[in-house]
């Protein structure tokens, strides 16, 4: 070889140094781990600067291991790795670095198999710690969002079961089986003490109903059972948080009961029935340290909710016996009675009474129906409603004998009282007391037939004769004409003659 020829031969090496330089500056300058390994004993046989910084570990350290000194979860399925190798001569994938110090990080491994003088496994190795951690947080807002919903959702469908439900039972048991569906729950349940100051389950739901079996607590800060959060939130009357339940010395009595049903933290709120404490509401989860603002929000604002819930059924309970009452008293009343709306005159409510003056057998008969159905003429509706009309500026007004038809067509007399009957909901309507008055009616026009006829014949009477006589000379006079006797009768009774017959006459 000359002279040219070696000079040719270290001018080619020096080239290649000078790229092995700048191939090493580049693998030294990359701000990601690049790994070489053997594809067989997975050893290092080189890692660039940043590996080396990334791992606490020298270069030459890292040339004596193998990736499992490092590689926390790579043991656990390494075929699987090399199989995709293999196969696509491409592997990506996520796993767990360890520091020399100890400590672990995330890393995403890229893997190619190269092929050279050799078989090599060129790793590319990136620290996620940043993009896992936002990661995390996006997850916790998105779990954070949907708790929102699920505690928006809960309290509506609380809200509902409180509007819709009558039944004491039913409603704590709904409420109970909510929280635990909607706030993710092991249990929920409510409590109340009993004359001993133990606490008796009223409702409960859950997948740890089992809890319960037996469990004891008490109202007592005396006895352990009474010290836990139970206890002391029916004492303060506060809600009551228990982050740990196994870091919790209050919680000893119970601690191993809860572990066994797979709760961690649990929470007891005050139930009010009428202002006053009334019951608790006792929730369990599975995860620590759950009872965060939001959730301690929604508890709060349930365990009102189960208290107003209870305050509506009080109400609902008062009306019904309030109801039940008037009914009873409405129906022992010897009057009728009515409720009729104004002006449209339609029918509202009635009593039994009521429904007896007018031949009814229920008040389907009767209710809705306008009051005109009841009267014999337009005359007689018109005097009545004019009534109305002025009770409800003047005060109660009264009519005598009104005449009205019950439903087999018989014809029946009132004695109507009416007033304005004052509600909440803005509509007029007027109360009528009734009295029947048919008796007396018929009486009173027996009575006045009596006094116009003699008792033993039923002739007519002087008192007879006088009205006839006056209402002759009113026909006569109206007519510019006379009258005249006809005939007469001897009455013994009052010996005297009675005219029994007149007639007018064209002249005088």
């Amino acid at each position: 070889m000359g002279y040219h020829g070696i000079t040719r031969e270290i001018t080619k090496r020096m080239q290649a140094e000078t790229k092995l330089k700048l191939f090493r500056a580049l693998l030294d300058n990359s701000s990601d781990a690049i790994e070489v390994l053997d594809p067989v004993t997975l050893r290092f046989l080189d890692i660039n600067a940043a590996g080396c910084r990334a791992l606490d570990y020298t270069r030459e350290e890292l040339l004596s291991m193998s990736i499992y000194d490092i590689d926390t979860a790579y043991s656990a399925a390494p075929q699987k790795v090399l199989a995709q190798l293999r196969e696509s001569g491409h592997a990506l994938f996520e796993t767990i670095h360890r520091r020399k110090d100890g400590s672990t990080f995330p890393v995403e491994v890229n893997t190619v198999s190269v092929e050279l003088d050799r078989p090599y496994l060129l790793a590319i190795t990136r620290d996620i710690t940043k993009r896992k951690a936002l990661e995390a947080a996006q997850q916790d807002v998105a779990r954070h969002l949907q708790r929102i919903i699920d505690f928006s959702v809960l309290l509506s469908s609380a809200n509902e079961a409180i509007a819709q439900m009558e039944n004491e039972g039913d409603l704590l048991r709904t409420l109970c089986e909510l929280a635990v569906h909607h706030v993710h729950l092991r249990l929920a349940w409510i409590g109340q003490p009993d004359n001993e100051g133990w606490f008796q389950t009223l409702a409960a739901a859950g997948a740890a109903l089992g809890y319960l079996s037996g469990i004891r607590i008490s109202t007592s800060v005396e006895h352990p059972e009474g010290q836990g959060p139970v206890g002391q939130c029916w004492r303060d009357q506060k809600p009551v948080y228990i982050f740990s339940i196994s870091q919790n010395s209050h919680m000893i009595p119970w601690a191993q009961r809860a572990e066994t049903f797979g709760m961690k933290a649990g929470a007891a709120l005050p139930i009010f029935r009428g202002g006053k404490r009334w019951s608790v509401l006792v929730v369990y989860h599975s995860e620590e340290n759950i009872f965060d603002a939001d959730l301690q929000k929604i508890l709060t604002d349930l365990a009102l909710d189960v208290g107003y819930g209870l305050d509506r059924l009080d109400i609902l309970r008062k009306e019904r016996e309030a109801n039940a009452f008037n009914e009873a008293l409405l129906n022992t009343q010897s009057s009728g009675i009515t409720v009729t709306r104004f002006p449209e005159m339609i029918i509202e409510r009635v009593n039994a009474r009521m429904l007896e003056m007018l031949g009814a057998s229920s008040q389907e008969e009767i209710l809705g129906h306008p009051v005109r159905e009841f009267y014999l003429n337009e005359e007689t509706y018109d005097q009545v409603t004019v009534a109305k009309q002025k009770s409800l500026s003047e005060g109660p007004v009264a009519l005598r004998n009104v005449p009205y038809r019950r439903l087999d067509g018989a014809i029946i007399y009132i004695d109507i009282s009416v007033q304005r009957l004052d509600g909440t909901d803005g509509v007029q309507r007027i109360l009528g007391t009734l009295v029947d008055v048919t008796e007396r009616h018929r009486l009173v026009d027996e009575l006045a037939r009596q006094s116009l006829s003699d008792t033993l014949t039923g002739l007519p009477n002087r008192r007879a004769l006088d009205a006839e006589m006056d209402k002759a000379r009113a026909r006569s006079d109206a007519r510019n004409g006379c009258w005249r006797w006809v005939s007469s009768t001897w009455m013994p009774s009052s010996r005297s003659m009675i005219p029994t017959a007149m007639m007018p006459v064209t002249t005088c």
